[in-house]
């Protein structure tokens, strides 16, 4: 799992493959495991992934 000082490290566009892979990942367990709650780790994850996607975003 990466941290936020790893974002930086990766390219604007890695950042937006990271996100597509990530969230399929995620997503594709909730639809497949009914008796999975969800993973407090990787919904933080997937929110700094957010974050430092709209910083870039807006200092571009």
């Amino acid at each position: 799992m990466f941290s936020e000082k790893d974002f930086t490290e990766l390219k604007y566009t890695e950042l937006i493959d990271l996100l597509s892979r990530t969230t399929q990942q995620y997503t594709a367990r909730l639809a497949t495991d009914r008796k999975w709650k969800g993973d407090d780790e990787k919904i933080y994850f997937l929110n700094l992934l957010m974050k430092e996607i709209e910083l870039r975003e807006k200092h571009s």
